[in-house]
């Protein structure tokens, strides 16, 4: 067996690290003989002939054993041995030489000096290094053999009993169906290297199953923090700030939940973006795996999984679902720890494991997850203790979610009931949210960024060369505006960025002291007031096309800038990307600010357009603000749906003719213009119908 085979070539290295310890050590006797002690070259002869055979058992093995699920551990492995063959080879080597055959022989006073003639003492140091890291890495190599044997074993074991017990509970254990479940297990009976095959190909079909594209672009889309930002969040609180709830201090020893939460705008999500970020956080995770922080050094270290997700209800239903969380959450731990999948999903690993041998195709589980399988799995996530593990999930935008709250807070809530995880939210400080962690480490984050905010306006206002110059002219005015700013910021960041912005503006635009304060003094502090006085500021020829844009994007689930390339018209020779890059800039200057386009640099038409924040989202889609918008495109009969099937068959026109597109790529283009066609067709009943009349 392969786990045999692994124990014997480990056994052999771990012997030949420490034969050549013993060689290389203080004059020990290597041998010793029934008729008293061995002289040195009796001794040196028969080292030479054992470290030659040991030599030859390590060139006999040409192919790594199965040792682990993880390809680099067998490539490891082979890399030990390799190296092992190379130092047991200049043993012997050196070990010649001191075997001079004829009259000329030297009797060696001792087997060290023998070594001492021909190894320098910095080349025993390091040869004794050498061998103990064989030594060392074998023991290591050794402990991992008997825990994969005994996983893969208790694994081989489950996945029988599991595939049994489905089959009674299907009711197809009645006379011949018994025949069925043995001739199963039967199929079962496979090699280890087979069995570690086909149980790699589950996880990998499952693991596919269970991710989405979704999943990891809102945390890709949220800005870093501004530098030198948030650095508090890893120190004491100040006598500047409110009290909070050291979070360094929880990740380091602390258990449970711990609750940010914070007003709309307040930087939730770019300081989680930021703790998930920043290194500090895992070294302190780090600390909790191993157990006290003061006895760190003496215990050992269990192993650490830190997932996240980020809830956006701008975004795909996955995005702001329990389904898309859970599911993301899971592929996070899985992919580092597969072993877990038969685990955490016990009935469908049994199933999708024998079907996997029967068909030998690969599976998918898509209709399976459902969200009460993807709630139980994380749940025996949670409790497992099958393998020692420490989990901590980052999850932002509580309030984003969509769905019951209650239920969703209660299932963290449950799951920080082991020791072995923690969770640490964020939200909006809504009553649902403080019910059940008002009690637990938090923080209240509008109260916590004074000084934050203060160097942001900071920075922002002395690195604009019209304010060193406004400065200059009238410094007490310009301490004024900015201290002015920083007060009626009241903890919220997107106020303070948007109010930033415009104040630049004015200073470009070579506004004296006196207009700025009038720009300054008309920004309304509530974001919702703030809103209306950009929509407000939208040019009277660009509100039918601003008209547009908003309408498209609510009606998308998932929007790019090629999405409304329709709204502009094509003029002469005038490259795709250019008309793109024009989509971009007209959001930009049309929409008030109040949509943007954040990665159009690394991913260009297939770049998101998403509105600025979910309170501008909220803003807009109110009853009489949404009316007003569709009155500025009335007239014209504007149909998004009919816009955005224009441009998803413009879109293929382009894709038909240019080589480098797959027929996948082309068959996905054409399933998203049938969607639209659908989309339109209803969208023109539904209008049809209401001009009717009852």
């Amino acid at each position: 067996m392969e786990v045999l085979a692994a124990f014997s070539l480990s056994g052999t290295i771990l012997e030949f690290a420490r034969f050549g310890m013993e060689l290389l050590s203080d004059g020990r006797e290597l041998y010793k003989s029934s008729q008293g002690a061995l002289s040195a070259n009796e001794q040196l002869e028969l080292a030479t002939s054992d470290l030659r055979a040991l030599l030859v058992k390590l060139r006999s093995r040409h192919r790594p054993p199965v040792i682990a699920q993880d390809e680099k551990d067998e490539e490891t492995f082979q890399r030990i041995l390799h190296r092992a063959e190379e130092t047991a080879k200049e043993l012997v080597e050196r070990l010649e030489r001191l075997k001079v055959k004829g009259p000329k022989s030297r009797k060696w006073e001792s087997v060290r000096k023998a070594v001492q003639s021909v190894w320098t003492k910095d080349e025993v140091e390091a040869l004794t290094k050498k061998l103990e890291r064989f030594k060392d890495a074998m023991d290591t190599l050794i402990q991992l053999v008997r825990r994969t044997d005994t996983v893969n074993t208790n694994e081989h074991h489950q996945t029988r009993a599991r595939i049994s017990n489905e089959q009674v509970g299907d009711g197809r254990a009645q006379l011949g169906g018994l025949k069925e479940i043995t001739a199963r297990f039967e199929m079962l009976d496979v090699s280890d290297a087979e069995e570690t095959r086909l149980r790699r190909k589950v996880q990998a079909d499952i693991l596919k199953s269970l991710s989405y594209s979704a999943m990891t672009e809102r945390y890709e889309d949220i800005v870093e923090a501004f530098p030198e930002t948030f650095e508090w969040a890893f120190k004491d609180s100040t006598t500047e700030q409110f009290k909070w709830s050291n979070l360094s201090e929880w990740l380091k020893e602390g258990s449970g939940v711990y609750w940010i939460s914070g007003k709309a705008g307040s930087g939730k999500s770019i300081l989680m973006k930021h703790i998930f970020d920043d290194i500090r956080t895992r070294q302190y995770l780090r600390v909790w795996a191993t157990g006290n922080a003061h006895e760190s050094q003496s215990r050992q270290q269990i192993p650490l999984c830190l997932a996240t997700f980020f809830f956006w209800n701008s975004g795909t239903p996955e995005q702001k679902s329990q389904s898309g969380l859970l599911r993301a959450l899971l592929y996070q731990v899985l992919s580092d720890w597969p072993e877990l999948i038969s685990v955490v999903f016990p009935h469908m690993w049994a199933k999708w494991y024998s079907d996997s041998i029967e068909t030998g195709l690969s599976l998918s589980f898509d209709q399976a997850l459902t969200v009460r399988r993807l709630t139980s799995a994380f749940r025996k996530l949670s409790q497992q203790t099958m393998v020692p593990l420490k989990l901590c999930f980052l999850v932002d935008g509580l309030d984003e979610f969509y769905g019951d709250h209650e239920e969703l807070a209660t299932l963290f809530k449950l799951a920080t009931a082991s020791p072995m995880v923690k969770v640490c939210l964020s939200s909006r400080p809504w009553v649902i949210f403080e019910q059940i962690y008002g009690a637990r480490p938090s923080m209240r984050l509008q109260d916590l960024t004074y000084l934050d905010i203060y160097h942001y306006v900071s920075s922002n206002f002395n690195h604009n060369p019209a304010f060193g110059r406004l400065e200059v002219s009238d410094p007490g005015a310009a301490v004024l505006l900015r201290n002015e700013v920083i007060e009626k910021a009241d903890g919220v960041f997107l106020w303070v960025d948007l109010v930033v912005k415009s104040l630049l503006t004015g200073i470009r635009n070579q506004d004296d002291i006196t207009i700025l304060r009038q720009r300054l003094m008309t920004m309304p502090q509530k974001l919702e007031d703030l809103y209306r006085h950009l929509l407000g500021l939208i040019e009277p020829v660009y509100l039918s096309w601003a008209s547009k844009a908003f309408q498209i994007v609510r009606a998308a689930r998932e929007l790019c800038t090629d999405g409304l390339a329709g709204l502009k018209r094509t003029e002469g020779t005038e490259s795709l990307h250019a008309k793109y890059a024009a989509v971009k800039t007209h959001l930009t200057a049309r929409c008030a600010g109040l949509l943007e386009v954040n990665q159009f640099k690394q991913k260009g038409p297939k770049a998101p357009i998403q509105f600025l924040h979910q309170t501008a989202r909220d803003f807009l889609q109110q009853d009489d603000v949404w009316s007003e918008i569709l009155g500025h495109a009335k007239c014209m009969g504007f149909n998004p749906h009919k816009a955005m099937l224009k441009a998803s068959v413009m879109d293929l026109a382009i894709k038909s003719t240019e080589k480098s597109v797959g027929y996948k790529e082309i068959y996905g283009t054409v399933k998203s213009a049938m969607l639209l066609c659908i989309q339109y067709q209803c969208s023109s009943d539904t209008k049809r119908d209401r001009d009717l009349g009852p």
